[in-house]
């Protein structure tokens, strides 16, 4: 459908999880169609239920500009120091998680092995 419709709906992505997170959560876009959420001082079971809760808000949820597009959500996460205690350790785990979860079929939550 075009640029125009994928940075509407990257843009619409951006305004889900600015919404549905708490003020002390940072989300951002990473590039492409990726974002991440910051979450500090929180556990791995919390953060799953978040990240769980967003895949299901953008599953639910209508698209802008009319368009009958359905939008589905992977997220892969990494929590200190479970998963690392470094930026980039816990950039990795998440990242491995979400391929993961790319790879076993899309729209879910995976925890980092």
């Amino acid at each position: 459908m075009g640029h125009d419709v994928g940075d509407d709906v990257l843009s619409w992505i951006g305004r889900i999880l600015m919404e549905h997170t708490r003020v002390a959560d940072v989300p951002f876009r990473i590039g492409g169609e990726e974002f991440a959420v910051l979450c500090p001082a929180t556990s791995a079971a919390l953060v799953r239920y978040v990240a769980q809760r967003l895949v299901d808000v953008v599953g639910e949820a209508k698209p802008p500009g009319g368009h009958e597009l359905h939008v589905t959500m992977s997220a892969g996460y990494g929590t200190c120091p479970e998963h690392g205690e470094t930026t980039e350790s816990l950039y990795n785990a998440a990242d491995q998680a979400l391929l993961k979860a790319k790879r076993d079929g899309r729209n879910r939550v995976v925890a980092p092995t």
